[in-house]
């Protein structure tokens, strides 16, 4: 996997300030859909609301100086707002050009957003999803997974001698799928937890 800091910088201006006409000039309107700025789901209506909201808190601060609100909580919402928008361009940095030129020619369609997304706060990942992205870690790092074993001492413990469950040896490529589904669980239930 390859970082492109200049598709970081350039997704980061893009989604900061919703530069809508670079979009349309360098993607066309395809680039518009795929990027939820002009397709009705829900993450449109997320980017629009979140988008206008900061910007009229930012100038509605600026014009009333409200005593109550401190230039500190200001900044704080600020770098919430750009942390959002960094994560948006990491995904886009570490796509490779076929990736960024098939979400364009095919749009971004349920299966291949899918297919791109590891982590997701929205629903949990199939498990195929994610042998998919190992697999192709493994492929572009030129490292098989799966020949890596790691092994334990045995455990003698009533738990697993009740259970029959226990297994010494794991490969790398399980224990990758295992911390990855174990990391979409945990992040999805924190944020309902924070919603609640």
């Amino acid at each position: 996997m390859r970082f492109d800091l200049w598709v970081f910088v350039e997704n980061l201006v893009v989604h900061m300030f919703n530069l809508l006409p670079l979009v349309l000039y360098r993607e066309g309107w395809q680039g518009l859909v795929s990027r939820s700025f002009c397709a009705l789901n829900p993450m449109f209506f997320f980017q629009w609301a979140s988008f206008i909201c900061f910007y009229t808190a930012i100038i509605l601060y600026i014009i009333f100086r409200p005593v109550n609100i401190s230039p500190a909580e200001v900044v704080l919402m600020a770098f919430s707002f750009l942390l959002r928008q960094c994560v948006v361009a990491t995904k886009y940095a570490y796509m490779t050009k076929p990736e960024l030129e098939e979400r364009l020619s095919k749009g971004a369609t349920r299966e291949l957003r899918t297919q791109q997304e590891v982590i997701t706060i929205w629903t949990f990942l199939k498990k195929s999803t994610i042998e998919q992205q190992l697999h192709l870690a493994s492929v572009r790092k030129k490292i098989d997974l799966k020949r890596y074993i790691f092994e334990v001492p045995e455990r003698e413990a009533a738990e697993y001698a009740e259970t029959e469950t226990y297994d010494s040896r794991f490969n790398a490529f399980n224990i990758g799928l295992e911390i990855l589904q174990g990391a979409n669980a945990a992040e999805r239930k924190t944020w309902l937890l924070l919603l609640a």
